[in-house]
C-alpha cells in the first residue's frame, strides 16, 4: 500500500452489502481494520465480512447513527432510510464506485478491466495468474472465482485489480495506471442514449489510464484518445500462423504511432487450446489454456497482456494458465442428470457466445434454452436483437424479467419478448416451478438445458430446487 486507510479504527456501514461489489469492499475495508456493518432489502448470502460484523436484511435507520461513513450502491433509492438517517445526522455518504476509487487509490498501481462483456471471466483470469506469480495483488472482482483466492482479500499488496462497470458511468471514477477494454457494446439504455455514447464514455476512461491501455484493435477512437505510455491493441480474431507474416508491413505502419498490435494463433484439441501471442509480429508467449470457446481465450489473451505490461515472468505466467477456472455462473455445470447449464449472458452477444459454446461442447445434443430477461429498459432497447440471438436453439422458454433497479413502465417485458421471438417452439413460463416441470418433461440424455441471465436464475438450483418441492 502507498497510503494509510483513513477509516482504519473507523464505523463504515455498507447499504445494499448483498451485492458481489459490496460484499467484497465490505471484507477489504474489515480486513484494512474498519469495523463494518452492513444491510439489504433482500436475502444476503454468507458474506463471512468477519465473525462480528452485524449484517442484517432490512432497513434500520437507528443502525447508521455511530458510523463514520456510509456507502451505498447504485441500486439504492435516494429515499432509503437508512441513507435519509445518515444524511440528517451529517454522516458522510458515499456511493459504491466513489468509494471502490478511494480503496484503489490506496495501492501504488491499479489495473482497471472494463468492457460490456466477460469483465468478471478477464478479471478473475488475471488475479489467478498474479496468485501464481511473485506480485502480490489485491482484486475486486464482480463474482465468485471458483478457485480460492484467499490472498486476493488481503490488504497488502503491490496491485489493486479491479472490474471497471460502465453502467452509470461508474469507470469514470477510477485512474487506473493500466486500462482494459474487452470490448464495447450497446448495453445500458437506462445510462446511454446510443452506442456512440457508450464509446465516448470508454473513450474517456481510456484516457484516463495513466501508463498502458489495452484495448481491441478495432477501436481507433479509444487508441487515439490515449494518452498513455504503451497501447497495446488487441487483433481479436484468430489468425492462422500464415496470417503473422503477411501483417508485419501493417503493424509497422501503426506502430509508428506509438501502438503495439498484439495478435495470438490457437488452436484447439480435446484437453483445451494451445495459444501462441505475438506483439507486432514477433511471437513472445506460448500458452496452453483449458478453455474452448473464442471468447475465453480473447478475456485470457487480455489478461495475459495485463500480466506482462505488471511484469509477471513469462514462465510464470505460461505455468498458471493450464489451470484457469474463471468465476463460477460462467457456463457452469450445475447438474448432470438431467445435463444442466448455467451462464451470466444476459444480452444478445453474450447469448450467441453462449449458445455457440455449448453446441461445440455437444453437436449432437438437442439444446434448450430458458432465458431471464434483465431489466425493461435492456429488453425494450435490444428487443429485435434478443429474439434474433434466441433462434437457434430447439426449444426457448422466457421467464419474467428481473426488474433489477427498474419497474415496468421503463421498458418492455419478458412477455413482450415471447412475443416477439419468431420460433416455433417457445413458451413463456411464469415461474420457477414451471422451469422444474418443464426441465422433468423434457430433459433426457438427448437434451442439454442452458439457464441463461444475471437475476433469479442465476441462483436457481435445479437439483435443490427439485428436492425442495418433493419436500413439501
Amino acid at each position: 500500500m502507498k497510503t494509510d486507510f483513513e477509516y482504519a479504527g473507523k464505523r463504515i456501514h455498507f447499504v445494499g452489502i448483498g451485492g458481489v461489489s459490496m460484499r467484497t469492499l465490505a471484507k477489504l475495508s474489515a480486513r484494512l481494520n474498519a469495523t463494518v456493518s452492513g444491510s439489504d432489502d433482500h436475502a444476503i448470502p454468507d458474506i463471512s465480512v468477519t465473525e462480528t460484523a452485524e449484517v442484517y436484511v432490512g432497513q434500520r435507520p437507528e443502525a447508521v447513527r455511530q458510523a463514520d461513513l456510509v456507502v451505498f450502491s447504485s441500486a439504492i433509492p435516494c429515499d432509503h432510510e437508512e441513507l435519509i438517517e445518515a444524511r440528517n445526522h451529517n454522516i458522510p455518504t458515499m456511493e459504491r464506485s466513489e468509494y471502490l476509487s478511494l480503496i484503489a487509490s490506496l495501492y501504488p498501481r491499479c489495473v482497471a478491466i472494463s468492457g460490456c462483456h466477460g469483465k468478471t471471466t478477464a478479471t478473475t483470469y488475471l488475479a489467478e495468474i498474479l496468485h501464481g506469480s511473485d506480485i502480490r495483488a489485491v482484486c475486486h472482482i464482480g463474482g465468485t472465482p471458483i478457485k480460492d483466492l484467499w490472498e486476493a482479500y488481503y490488504p497488502q499488496g503491490e496491485v489493486f485489480v479491479t472490474e471497471a462497470c460502465e453502467y452509470n458511468r461508474s469507470f469514470l471514477h477510477l485512474s487506473p495506471d493500466i486500462a482494459v477494454v474487452l470490448n464495447v457494446d450497446y448495453d445500458h439504455p437506462d445510462t446511454y442514449a446510443n452506442i456512440d455514447e457508450t464509446r465516448a464514455a470508454f473513450s474517456e476512461f481510456a484516457h484516463s489510464a495513466r501508463h498502458a491501455l489495452i484495448c481491441p484493435l478495432s477501436e481507433t477512437e479509444l487508441i487515439n484518445n490515449s494518452i498513455c505510455r504503451d497501447v497495446y491493441a488487441v487483433e481479436t480474431r484468430n489468425l492462422s500462423t500464415g496470417d503473422i507474416p503477411t501483417l508485419r508491413c501493417f503493424y509497422e505502419n501503426i506502430r509508428r504511432r506509438g501502438v503495439n498490435v498484439v495478435s495470438y494463433v490457437f488452436t484447439e484439441d480435446s484437453g483445451g487450446v494451445s495459444v501462441q501471442l505475438y506483439v507486432n509480429g514477433n511471437i513472445c508467449a506460448c500458452v496452453r489454456l483449458p478453455l474452448c470457446s473464442d471468447t475465453d481465450v480473447q478475456d485470457a489473451v487480455f489478461a495475459v497482456i495485463a500480466a506482462m505490461c505488471l511484469g509477471v515472468d513469462k514462465d510464470s505466467i505460461a505455468a498458471t494458465c493450464p489451470t484457469l477456472l474463471g468465476a463460477k455462473g460462467r457456463m457452469q455445470k450445475i447438474c448432470t442428470s438431467p445435463m444442466v447449464y448455467r451462464d451470466y449472458a444476459h444480452h444478445p452477444t453474450e447469448i450467441r457466445a453462449a449458445i455457440s459454446k455449448i453446441q461445440r461442447l455437444y453437436p449432437d445434443k438437442e439444446l434448450i434454452v430458458a432465458f431471464e430477461p434483465h431489466t425493461y429498459s435492456r429488453t425494450r432497447a435490444l428487443l429485435r436483437d434478443f429474439a434474433d440471438s434466441l433462434k437457434t436453439p430447439s426449444r426457448v422458454w422466457i421467464l419474467p424479467t428481473f426488474a433489477a433497479r427498474e419497474d415496468p413502465s421503463c421498458g418492455a417485458d419478458a412477455h413482450t419478448l415471447y412475443l416477439t421471438i419468431q420460433h416455433p417452439d417457445k413458451e413463456y413460463l411464469t415461474d420457477y416451478a414451471s422451469l422444474t416441470e418443464h426441465i422433468d418433461k423434457w430433459a433426457d440424455e438427448h437434451t442439454i438445458i442452458l439457464l441463461l441471465g444475471a437475476g433469479d436464475i442465476s441462483k436457481y438450483d435445479y437439483s435443490t430446487y427439485k428436492k425442495t418441492v418433493a419436500d413439501r
